[in-house]
């Protein structure tokens, strides 16, 4: 059991020392390193702290490179065991773990307890949200011709809906397989909508909404660690920076205009949303915090 904690502690110190590498980066070179290639260092960050590569290397290391030559000392009725500090058992069947203790067993009830119910509030948020935005808004047919041109325009591929919502203030957009973009009265104006479609389609081609689920579910995973919620805190930031900066280049010095003014218009006449439109799944065209 200690080599089992051990291997994720290893693995959530692996994530937290890549996030502090990324934050001396980007202080050192924080004028030079565009929001894109700040955006790649924190998805390499967030592999740290989603896979275990501390076990992984550890298993080719002392296990799998030796597996052939003890196949050619066995026959085929033969078993060998190779033990790793008595925690992780290779044998000629598979890998399994060894029995725990009880005090073991009930620290990984509580965990596991933990986690799902985490995982069920963010499921009944989730529910909840789709809900809300079922109740509140309509499907969008104006705009069609315009988000399939855009959809042509940025290579994305997937099934877009397009619906319109009084509810909130700023556009959004939630989904995965079959993303959706909520576009609200906040934004009256063609081509302002044509800048908020842009900026929801790059995040629909970036795959953004599952880079953020992802984030979060490093969080439940390692809430004993202070330097993942800072860490999911600049993901978010960034992750909007990174979609806010592949759109300009999409621009010229007029659109880019519009575009920062459009941001500033909408945060400046934003006020707050229901519980459920805060939720986590939706990827907001303007940030909440003010400094943000």
């Amino acid at each position: 059991m200690k080599t089992v904690i051990g291997f994720f502690l290893v693995t959530s110190f692996s994530g937290t020392l890549g996030f502090l590498f990324y934050m001396l980066t980007t202080h050192i070179m924080f004028r030079s390193l565009s929001a894109i290639s700040r955006y790649r260092m924190l998805k390499v960050c967030l592999c740290f702290f989603l896979v275990p590569f501390t076990l992984i290397c550890h298993v080719i290391r002392t296990n799998l490179l030796n597996l052939y030559d003890v196949g050619k000392m066995l026959d085929d009725e033969s078993t060998v065991q190779i033990t790793l500090n008595d925690a992780i058992v290779k044998t000629t069947s598979g890998i399994y773990l060894k029995d725990f203790s009880r005090t073991s067993q009930l620290l990984c009830l509580a965990y596991l307890v933990f986690a799902a119910s985490v995982l069920t509030v963010l499921c009944s948020q989730l529910l909840a949200f789709c809900r809300q935005v079922r109740q509140s808004s309509v499907s969008e047919v104006h705009y069609g011709e315009l988000l399939s041109t855009l959809k042509a325009e940025l290579h994305v591929r997937k099934q877009v809906s397009l619906y319109r919502s009084g509810r909130t203030v700023s556009p959004f957009t939630y989904g995965l397989r079959k993303p959706a973009i909520i576009l609200t009265d906040a934004i009256p104006d063609d081509e302002q909508v044509r800048l908020a479609l842009m900026h929801e389609l790059v995040h629909i081609r970036s795959n953004d909404f599952l880079f953020r689920f992802l984030a979060y579910t490093s969080m439940i995973l390692h809430f004993f660690n202070p330097a993942i919620y800072f860490f999911v805190k600049e993901f978010t930031e960034i992750q909007e920076f990174a979609c806010d900066e592949f759109v300009l280049s999409y621009l010229n010095t007029d659109e880019r205009h519009q575009y920062g003014t459009l941001l500033i218009q909408i945060s400046s006449r934003f006020l707050p949303a229901p519980k459920q439109i805060r939720a986590f799944p939706s990827l907001s065209f303007q940030g909440i915090e003010k400094r943000f």
